[in-house]
């Protein structure tokens, strides 16, 4: 088992090698853009990306978690061959028709969207961009089903330079303004879909099965308005603050969205690990999947916590660091946007039963669940309460979705977790960081020295709580006697 669970956290820090490399990169683009871009300019980006987000979701239709559910059916190259190829040319047949039906309607999302059509030809730019990130995706997602994460590395990496580079290029250089901000993440994709299909290269060819279509389409339809429903809470506070609020707002909030992605990083990371790892060692063994599942389900909540806490104790710092004075006003949400990071991550092992059961039906239902709760909240609290209340509404419903998916899991594929230490590691981290966020000095030596103890008193009070278990402390203390041997 710990040569397994070894093995997982090898690859997810491959995979978080190149994320790692990747978010610098984005850290970058954020003091260079709250520079440039007044909150309400950053706040036009932040919508657009609103807009495209919801349509990529009807550009993908789930097909890459349809093609990795089915790839290890059958350990013949031919299958395999025929899930890659068929779900390829589907993507690329799809994504042709419906972004020509877009494009047509550009002028009237653009109406709907902003109340004026100027919008028009950067949505426009957004949407070619669409299909093109889809196929980078797709095509990574094979490497990654060939459990080659330094090509996925490098086809991320380059993905990462190329739109960044170019978009700070047009942006500063040119002086393209949001122009070439978008126009520079669309030459990106052109740039990285290149290597991305070389390296998938020997998964393609000219053959689609129509019962081989079905069977993923069956497996992935139901994903589709899962993925709706997760769009709704993770992306419908952009609109309640438009709305209710100012597009000012609405870029303030995507700053701290900026900085609690981190949490999200991390997410990402795991999860490209995780997936494939978990459904091989589904196949191979249930018994030692299921203790494997176990424990890694405690240390990934604790992992999670640690950096959740971090982010919102270090607000000030970070804002004062990547953005200006007018930006100060983020750090109210960032608490609480880093709790629905958590809750999100936790889903990667609580919706594991429904995904290994073939029980898609309730990612949708419990997604849906989650999404009208959000709606709801962000009714109740956005009109009062601003970005703090959107980040209040988001956490919360992350927690309600983690939840339901752990209920149903359990019924129809049990794993003992060992809930109670679960339930303590949460109020203790929900804890750690509400009280981050009121740890505010003058002093920056004396803040910096305040902070990392408070930081670091986290796993100590895991300790003190009896969070691990007798077979847990043993390992770590014959671990730590073998570095000192």
């Amino acid at each position: 088992m710990v040569r397994d669970i070894w093995q997982l956290i090898k690859d997810t820090v491959v995979y978080g090698f190149g994320k790692a490399l990747l978010l610098p990169l984005g850290l970058i683009t954020l003091p260079v853009f709250t520079r440039v871009f007044v909150p309400a300019e950053y706040g036009t980006i932040t919508l657009i990306q609103t807009i495209t987000a919801l349509l990529a979701l009807l550009l993908g239709l789930s097909m890459e978690s349809a093609i990795t559910r089915s790839y290890f059916d059958d350990t013949g190259d031919e299958h395999k061959m025929k899930v890659i190829s068929t779900g390829f040319w589907f993507l690329v047949v799809w994504n042709l028709v419906l972004v020509g039906v877009i494009l047509f309607c550009s002028g009237w999302i653009s109406s709907l969207a902003f109340g004026s059509v100027q919008y028009t030809g950067l949505l426009k730019i957004a949407f070619v961009t669409i299909p093109l990130s889809i196929l980078v995706a797709y095509s990574q997602n094979i490497i990654r089903l060939h459990f080659s994460p330094w090509k996925f590395t490098a086809v991320a990496l380059l993905n990462g330079l190329s739109t960044v580079g170019l978009s700070i290029l047009l942006v500063l250089k040119f002086e393209m303004g949001l122009w070439g901000y978008f126009v520079g993440i669309l030459a990106g994709n052109v740039i990285s879909l290149v290597p991305a299909l070389y390296f998938s290269k020997k998964d393609l060819a000219f053959a689609f099965s129509s019962a081989q279509m079905k069977e993923m389409l069956h497996y992935g339809a139901p994903l589709v308005p899962a993925s709706l429903a997760y769009y709704i809470f993770s992306m419908s506070d952009r609109f309640f603050l438009a709305k209710f609020a100012t597009l000012a707002d609405v870029g303030l909030y995507s700053v701290a969205v900026s900085i609690a992605s981190i949490v999200q990083f991390f997410h990402t990371a795991f999860g490209l690990a995780w997936s494939p790892f978990v459904i091989k060692l589904y196949s191979e063994s249930e018994e030692r999947m299921k203790e494997i599942v176990k424990r890694v389900g405690k240390y990934l909540l604790i992992f999670f916590f640690l950096i959740a806490i971090f982010l919102p104790t270090f607000s000030q710092e970070f804002l004062r660091v990547f953005t200006t004075e007018q930006y100060f006003g983020a750090a109210i949400a960032i608490g609480p946007l880093c709790l629905g990071a958590v809750a999100s991550a936790s889903t990667q092992v609580t919706v594991l039963g429904i995904s290994l059961a073939r029980k898609t039906k309730y990612i949708a239902l419990f997604s849906w669940v989650a999404a009208m709760a959000n709606l709801g909240l962000n009714a109740l609290l956005v009109p009062r309460f601003g970005i703090l209340g959107a980040s209040v509404a988001n956490a919360i419903s992350y927690a309600v979705l983690t939840l339901c998916y752990y209920g149903i899991s359990q019924k129809l594929y049990p794993i003992s977790f060992d809930g109670y230490a679960i339930l303590k590691i949460s109020v203790i981290g929900v804890l750690f960081v509400v009280a981050g966020v009121f740890l505010v000095f003058d002093d920056f030596v004396l803040s910096l020295l305040i902070k990392l103890g408070f930081v670091l008193l986290f796993p100590v009070a895991l300790i003190l709580f009896k969070v691990f278990d007798v077979q847990e402390v043993a390992y770590v203390r014959q671990w730590l006697l073998s570095i000192k041997g």
